[in-house]
């Protein structure tokens, strides 16, 4: 699973960072900064765009590079979770602080 791959190279930095996951995966892509949080100081931002402005900057995207993969269905069915209310509620089970 890339997700995998990703939270390993991330495990083998070794300076500050900023780290923008998806509203999928919400377990795994909490559950995975927690472990990471025992190794570098974490804190979670849920970001509150609207969802408007996040379709519209993901088809500017699209639009710019024709070659990017790019699933209309794919990008409404993420837009239209419950966000952050679920992603939260896994933080706080984990004890894990967020902003």
């Amino acid at each position: 699973m890339a997700y995998q791959k990703f939270y390993q190279q991330l495990g083998r930095m070794n300076q500050s960072m900023i780290v923008e996951i998806g509203t999928g995966h919400p377990e795994f892509n909490l559950e995975n900064p927690k472990i990471l949080s025992h190794k570098f100081s974490v804190c979670l931002v849920f970001c509150l765009l609207d969802p408007q402005i996040c379709r519209r900057r993901c088809l500017d995207r699209a639009e710019a590079d024709p070659e990017r993969e790019f699933k209309l269905d794919s990008l409404e069915r993420r837009l239209s979770r419950i966000f952050p209310d679920q992603h939260k509620t896994l933080a706080k089970n984990l004890s894990f602080k967020y902003c």
